[in-house]
């Protein structure tokens, strides 16, 4: 008997420790999957930050470029527009919104992208150098399944690589030393491995090249 009552005791305790998954799943499952304050794009964009911008002047240019890209992407309407801010090199703070979303630069969408976007650029100072790879810089392509990003330099273009085949990259000044994938290389771009980017002043933006290019991210040097 007591046997008997051990065995169905067991089985209770597995059809509760099911439906507790199952609740647990029903609740967690859409939150994480959803874009929500605490959803999987946002903890995963967490991590990213949390693992690969860890000095202040890596912070810095994150933000900046935060700015450049999505002020383009999604407009000046968008929440990583009115959240991206840091501090110039005064201490002063700079609001990507106020500084370098204007209405006169925007067009019917609300964006700035090529021409104009170069010729407002967002400018940002950085304290020390910068070591960039691209694995740094995948947060803002992540779940692209159609263009296949990169990091390259080229000159300062106002709509980044004009090869006119599907890509997106992270276009760095042309005259800065580099270190490259030397198993990948075309005859439009060669991919960085790794590049330092020095301390001073840059000119970040974000457009679009020809035929069926994506919205690059433009760093040029300040002069």
């Amino acid at each position: 008997m007591n046997v008997k009552m051990k065995g169905a005791d067991k089985i209770v305790w597995i059809v509760v420790a099911l439906v507790l998954v199952v609740i647990f799943l029903a609740i967690f499952v859409p939150i994480l999957l959803g874009g929500g304050k605490w959803g999987f794009s946002t903890i995963q964009k967490m991590i990213g930050d949390w693992l690969n911008f860890q000095s202040p002047e890596e912070k810095t240019l994150l933000k900046a470029v935060v700015c450049a890209y999505f002020r383009c992407i999604e407009g000046c309407g968008s929440g990583k527009v009115k959240q991206a801010n840091w501090e110039d090199e005064n201490g002063e703070k700079v609001s990507c919104l106020d500084n370098f979303c204007k209405d006169e630069w925007r067009n019917g969408e609300g964006k700035i992208c090529g021409d104009v976007a170069k010729e407002n650029p967002v400018k940002v100072y950085l304290d020390s150098s910068v070591t960039i790879t691209e694995e740094h810089w995948k947060i803002f392509f992540e779940g692209n399944i159609i263009y296949q990003p990169f990091v390259t330099q080229t000159n300062c273009e106002p709509f980044g690589l004009h090869v006119g085949t599907s890509t997106q990259g992270l276009i760095l000044p042309a005259e800065l030393k580099c270190e490259f994938d030397q198993n990948i290389a075309t005859d439009f771009v060669k991919k960085v491995k790794s590049c330092e980017l020095p301390d001073g002043y840059y000119n970040i933006w974000s457009g679009k090249g020809s035929g069926w290019d994506a919205e690059d991210i433009i760093i040029c040097s300040a002069k």
